[in-house]
């Protein structure tokens, strides 16, 4: 079996949409947050296995000293110059990405997995995954599909308040939380471009994750719990904490019968509709509300923020109390600046990715109060 490549491509849903144009080339924003935060991977690879990740350029300061299980950095120039093939390891699936790369390293690297057809590719990220696996396996949960701004004011009418979710997006973007009163007052809806999804609004206590990863032969592995914290729809941070804390946590809110019989949907649901044209992580989002599992609030066919917890918690995680927030936050300011390098003096934050006077973004672990 070939070591595997990291590559960090975050935001690679907007590539989707893109997906035949072979001259495709991600936002300048994007392009700085992959560059800013390409090493992040260093804590999924391991050296022992010959893994590697895949870096814009050597940096003098790498700020990897915290974990001494470092694999190889290396830069496009590196692997030109190596005779060592490569297994591409993509955040996510992204087709111009992987042709370039290939272009590049002819000869270096396999493919990340099956190739996929548009279509295929659309179905993994327009959130019709979910809905079916809602279809199937909890209907109850199951959102309207409504393409029409008369459809969506007739389905409105069966809730109080409505959540809104257009394709193509995750981690809180192109999420609407509106009442009917709203609706009625909301003009741009009234000539959908493309079909929304509608769902009841829920008061969530807890937002969660299931973390899995299919194999080459189809099979599908259960990683672990991660929980993160979101605020109005928008990530925040994921927690950092033994695994055994996250399920007794999770099992005080809802009953564990609960929690198996999500898993063992996901997988089942998996194995049929996503393993035979997919290898690589999945990362399902789950909530708690009133005292209740929702199993699925959307399906990631990548690799998630709560993949990289997992990671960090077997890098960090020493002792019964260790916790930390993981985060990817904004560098701009020299205010910032200042308040962030005093935070890293006094051991509250560690930096996991390099900083230097071009850096727009830092991934970081923040420690918790009761892990000092």
């Amino acid at each position: 079996m070939q070591s595997r490549l990291y590559i960090f491509n975050v935001g690679n849903e907007v590539a989707i949409s893109h997906a035949d144009n072979r001259s495709y080339t991600p936002p300048r924003l994007i392009q700085k947050m992959r560059q800013d935060l390409a090493t992040l991977p260093y804590y999924m690879a391991n050296k022992e296995e010959g893994e590697a990740v895949l870096i814009p350029q050597k940096k003098k300061k790498l700020a990897l000293s915290f974990y001494d299980k470092k694999a190889s950095l290396l830069t496009l120039e590196d692997i030109q110059k190596s005779e060592k093939r490569y297994q591409l390891e993509l955040y996510g699936l992204e087709p111009p990405l992987e042709r370039k790369l290939q272009h590049s390293l002819s000869g270096r690297l396999l493919p990340c997995g099956r190739q996929l057809s548009t279509l295929q590719l659309h179905s993994f990220f327009d959130r019709s995954l979910g809905q079916l696996f809602l279809q199937r396996h909890y209907p109850e949960f199951s959102p309207q599909v409504v393409s029409s701004y008369d459809q969506l004011l007739t389905q409105a009418k069966k809730y109080t308040k409505v959540v809104l979710k257009r394709p193509f997006t995750s981690s809180g973007r192109g999420v609407m939380a509106l009442t009917k009163d709203q609706l009625l007052q909301t003009r741009y809806t009234q000539k959908l471009s493309y079909p929304l999804l509608m769902e009841s609004f829920y008061q969530v206590t807890s937002d969660w994750g299931a973390e899995y990863r299919i194999t080459p032969d189809g099979s599908v592995e259960y990683l672990g719990l991660s929980s993160f914290k979101t605020e109005k729809f928008r990530y925040l941070y994921n927690e950092v904490i033994a695994q055994e804390k996250l399920e007794r946590r999770l099992c005080k809110e809802v009953p564990l019968s609960e929690v198996k019989r999500a898993i063992k949907s996901h997988v089942t649901f998996m194995k049929k509709e996503i393993a035979p044209y997919y290898s690589g992580n999945v990362g399902i989002d789950m909530m708690v509300f009133e005292g209740r599992l929702h199993p699925c609030c959307e399906i990631n066919v990548r690799t998630t923020m709560g993949h990289y917890a997992l990671a960090l918690a077997r890098c960090f995680i020493r002792r019964a109390n260790d916790a930390f927030r993981f985060s990817i936050l904004p560098f701009t300011s020299d205010f910032y600046r200042q308040q962030f390098c005093a935070s890293v003096d006094q051991e509250r934050i560690i930096p996991l990715t390099p900083i230097d006077e071009e850096t727009q973004f830092v991934a970081v672990l923040a420690r918790n109060e009761a892990s000092l």
